[in-house]
């Protein structure tokens, strides 16, 4: 028997400091939930793990539930967990609660039904998808273990590839997923059980952004250097990169050499990543850019020169 997304069992843990309003949401709530906690403390409530689509419920006391917010999206289980603020701040300061995490703000006061229908949509939008049961298991399973890291998946974890597979794979695996993801594949859901197709598509249109980004030659190597410093997606800074490289000269073979040199750099590959720069100025002697560019791998390698033992890893390096 499947499960629609009405149909979805509510599991609400509740924060609240004053006892009499905790007592009030308590005994409304216990009707309509399947599982119910409550407690003036975080610290205490903290204590029973929440089911996975549950939903926190927390009245706003400023840093604490600030403080709370963020335990909750630190958690592994932190995407299957939904957070519903309750008070009376400003429209800025519930935007900025959202920005930190929350998936809603309800302000005082409030009628007993605007509650319940918070609740739904906000279970509805974190319920692992293995509980509706209208994808094959092997399937749901596999969605919710990436949903449960998708903030933090990179391109290469998305498709779950190595970072040193070739373009062949990279295109092998992305047909792979297609053949599950497509949006096209999963129409008859999209009216029945919405938040299930919402969150495909949203899946999908991460491992295509993944697929286009290391199927460019140019862009690849721009990303690769990116990972060390913790970026896991193209955004605005990586595009600027590109941009100023593909200003630097009017040769594709430059644009990707210099685009090599970064990602060589970025693992610490200063020897190569010089040479290939000298071999780009002698294709382009009077290209003032490049050879800025290796006057400063040349001044870097001599700075760490001056240790003995690097100088000789330096030397030692080889371009992989």
């Amino acid at each position: 028997m499947t499960v629609s997304p009405t149909q979805t069992p509510l599991h609400v843990a509740l924060l609240h400091p004053d006892e009499r309003q905790r007592s009030m949401l308590s005994s409304a709530l216990n009707g309509v939930c399947a599982s119910f906690t409550s407690s003036a403390q975080w610290m205490e409530l903290a204590k029973y793990p929440l089911r996975l689509g549950g939903v926190w419920v927390l009245f706003d006391q400023g840093e604490e539930t600030l403080e709370a917010v963020h335990t909750i999206r630190k958690a592994q289980e932190n995407s299957f967990w939904g957070v519903l603020i309750l008070g009376q701040r400003n429209t800025t300061a519930q935007q900025f609660l959202r920005g930190a995490g929350s998936d809603a703000y309800l302000s005082y006061p409030f009628d007993f039904p605007a509650l319940i229908a918070q609740l739904k949509s906000i279970a509805e939008k974190h319920a692992p998808v293995s509980i509706y049961q209208v994808l094959p298991p092997q399937v749901a399973s596999g969605l919710d273990r990436v949903w449960a890291r998708f903030d933090q998946l990179n391109y290469y974890d998305i498709l779950e590839l190595d970072p040193s597979a070739n373009l062949e794979e990279i295109k092998m695996r992305f047909h792979q997923r297609s053949l599950v993801l497509h949006p096209d594949r999963h129409r008859l859901i999209k009216r029945s059980h919405s938040p299930i197709y919402d969150r495909v598509n949203l899946i999908y249109k991460r491992v295509l952004e993944a697929y286009r980004i290391l199927n460019d030659p140019l862009q690849r190597p721009l990303y690769d250097a990116s990972l060390p410093l913790g970026v896991i997606r193209w955004g605005y800074h990586l595009e600027e990169k590109r941009k100023a490289i593909l200003n630097t000269s009017d040769r594709p073979e430059t644009h990707l050499a210099l685009a090599r040199t970064l990602s060589l750099r970025s693992r610490g590959l200063l020897k190569p990543a010089y040479d290939l720069v000298l071999s780009i100025c002698q294709q382009e002697p009077m290209n003032m850019e490049l050879q800025n560019a290796a006057h400063g791998y040349q001044k870097l390698i001599e700075l760490a020169s001056r240790e003995p033992d690097i100088a000789v890893a330096l030397e030692q390096q080889v371009a992989p």
